[in-house]
């Protein structure tokens, strides 16, 4: 799915981030072991509001974090949004 036109922008502008990012555009990510021996795929639905990943990656962390965001929604009274995560394992 494509970055929604108001997602990238308006995460640039709330962490300050100065250069340009590297898109992710398909809602899942393969983590593999150094030894190639264990992988872990994170898949997030809805995939149709999937918005792209933001890795987070300064001197001050102890870890990198990588994090999934969607589009932005307005969600009214008696309204509500669902998201999920899973993970899948392979050795």
């Amino acid at each position: 799915m494509p970055q929604s036109v108001t997602s990238a922008p308006l995460v640039k502008k709330l962490f300050e981030i100065a250069t340009p990012g590297i898109e992710i555009t398909a809602p899942e990510a393969t983590f593999i072991s150094n030894d190639n021996k264990l992988s872990v795929t994170m898949h997030l639905t809805p995939a149709a509001t999937f918005a792209g990943f933001a890795v987070w990656d300064t001197p001050s962390l102890k870890s990198p974090t990588f994090e999934p965001f969607f589009n932005p929604v307005t969600i009214k009274s008696q309204e509500s949004a669902k998201y999920s995560m899973s993970f899948e394992v392979k050795k």
